[in-house]
């Protein structure tokens, strides 16, 4: 009896054991060409959800940078056309427009205006009228630092310094209508004294769409 049991567990183990030769033959070699095609398509998948994130990612950032573009193009606006209506009220509450010394009036009080586009009073007056409103234009005008005679514009060589204790200056837009536009300028002053801090002004601008166009009805100067 206990030979047949020997027996049957040799056979046993001889059905179940397979030479180590024939279980590596078995076993399923990988291709090569395979895994190189495999890892390129992943890399390729890859490469291309990297591509389009960066896509995405740079038109956002320009989005951004051009409403900063924007932004700032505003801001340069209203600064230009507040600065540019600042300088044409100056003619007459700061200094005149050049003159020419050596072309004076037949009084001998003026002096021929050298800028070439103001040949006579009513040339100016359209000019300043592009800037202003026709009740900001007489009163400038009122002022008669300005007389034609003989084709010719004249202008006095008084005038005053721009006020040298303005420092910094701010702009911005308070309200906004299809008709009217509110800007702000917020101008800080020193004193004489030194390390004092800047005293600040506001200044209240308006602009508004009349018969003749967009014109400053409310136009405080400070130089």
């Amino acid at each position: 009896m206990k030979r047949l049991i020997a027996l049957l567990l040799i056979l046993l183990a001889l059905c179940v054991w397979v030479p180590a030769e024939e279980l590596a033959d078995a076993q399923p070699t990988p291709d090569i060409e395979e895994i190189d095609d495999a890892e390129e398509w992943l890399f390729e998948e890859d490469e291309e959800a990297w591509e389009e994130e960066y896509e995405e990612g740079a038109d956002l950032f320009e989005d951004i940078l051009d409403e900063g573009d924007v932004w700032e193009d505003e801001e340069d606006a209203m600064e230009d056309l507040l600065m540019g209506a600042m300088e044409v009220y100056s003619w007459f509450v700061l200094y005149p427009l050049d003159v020419d010394y050596e072309k004076p009036n037949a009084a001998g009080d003026r002096y021929q205006v050298l800028d070439e586009r103001f040949n006579t009073l009513q040339g100016l007056k359209d000019f300043v009228s592009t800037y202003f409103s026709q009740e900001i234009v007489d009163e400038l005008f009122a002022m008669d630092l300005y007389v034609e005679e003989g084709g010719f514009l004249y202008a006095s060589d008084e005038g005053r310094q721009m006020d040298e204790h303005i420092g910094e200056t701010e702009f911005e837009i308070i309200s906004e209508t299809e008709d009217r536009i509110e800007y702000s300028v917020t101008v800080s002053y020193w004193g004489n004294e030194e390390n004092a801090e800047p005293e600040e002004e506001l200044y209240i601008y308006v602009r508004e769409l009349t018969d003749e166009g967009w014109r400053f009805t409310q136009f405080p100067f400070f130089w």
